[in-house]
């Protein structure tokens, strides 16, 4: 994208994130890929901890976007793809659910208790959300006004992996994780720059929502 608008939050995923790097990963990375036990285990924790903060990020952003969504339609009667796809979030029939809202042949009071009650059931959906993979970002994604089309195919692949990564060693013993995968810190931090890169790009599209 040419343009570098981030939100807040963004940046301060940014900033976690970094120094999570300067916590748990080496200060130098070994050609030969060589690191101790300690560092391999911090480099395990580096990604449960990354993990967890895009796990975050993503949740409140989508549902600060809804809220927000809803209440500009509420307050200043403003009918904003995300106000629309979370209608949608309830009905098979989101087409002529479009066209209804443009139209202006629906009572606002049906309009806006249908909101409430798909907003209620998107915030529930993102309580019990447990992931970064594909089902996940879609579940979190399609219902703000983020279509599958926008989201890089192998961005996608990458926080897919990422996510399997995490999920092997958290329930895992780290003896037996070992036998599966060797863990690089230098490669880790590659994929993790690599997600940030996708991170910032939704980011910005859900700002322009």
């Amino acid at each position: 994208m040419l343009s570098t608008l981030n939100s807040t939050r963004f940046v301060q995923l940014r900033k976690s994130i970094d120094s999570l790097k300067l916590q748990l990963l080496p200060k130098k990375f070994n050609i030969l890929g060589r690191y101790t036990e300690l560092q391999v285990t911090k480099t395990k924790s580096f990604m449960l901890l990354v993990h967890a903060e895009i796990e975050y990020f993503i949740e409140e952003t989508v549902r600060e976007k809804a809220i927000d969504s809803v209440r500009k339609f509420k307050e200043e009667n403003i009918i904003s793809l995300s106000v629309v796809t979370l209608l949608g979030f309830l009905s098979k029939k989101n087409q002529t659910i479009t066209e209804t809202l443009r139209a202006g042949n629906t009572d606002i009071k049906d309009i806006q208790q249908r909101l409430d009650e798909s907003l209620t059931i998107f915030l529930s959906t993102i309580e019990s959300n447990h992931g970064i993979k594909n089902k996940n970002l879609l579940e979190l994604l399609l219902p703000v006004g983020i279509e599958e089309s926008q989201l890089d195919t192998v961005w996608i692949n990458d926080m897919d992996g990422f996510g399997s990564d995490r999920g092997l060693f958290a329930h895992k013993s780290g003896s037996s994780y070992s036998t599966i995968k060797v863990i690089n810190p230098e490669d880790v931090l590659s994929k993790v720059e690599n997600l940030l890169i996708g991170l910032r790009e939704l980011d910005n599209s859900l700002l322009r929502i």
